[in-house]
């Protein structure tokens, strides 16, 4: 493998690869909704903006959120969950 790599094999391997693929697509030979069939071309998609005062908001109710919570409740149960993770248990039932 050491000596393909120094002759490129891999990276020309996947080049061409690449090459073909793009090539099947161009040629509709391999179809792919929304890329080379049925795409649209509408560049009026409406973008939701959020006004800033709502991510203020979110951040204050986080905040008093994770002040008035029982932290230590939280590290144990976190702690569990950890445990159960690295076990073959079943973490749906721990929720």
């Amino acid at each position: 493998m050491v000596r393909a790599i120094e002759l490129s094999f891999p990276q020309r391997e996947i080049s061409e690869a690449a090459y073909r693929c793009q090539q099947k697509l161009e040629n509709k030979e391999e179809i792919i909704i929304g890329v080379n069939e049925f795409a649209s071309n509408d560049a009026s998609i409406e973008i939701l903006k959020i006004d800033p005062r709502v991510e203020q908001k979110q951040n204050a109710m986080l905040q008093e959120l994770r002040r008035t919570r029982d932290n230590s409740l939280v590290r144990k149960r976190l702690e569990e969950l950890e445990n159960i993770a690295k076990s073959n248990e079943n973490i749906m039932l721990l929720l």
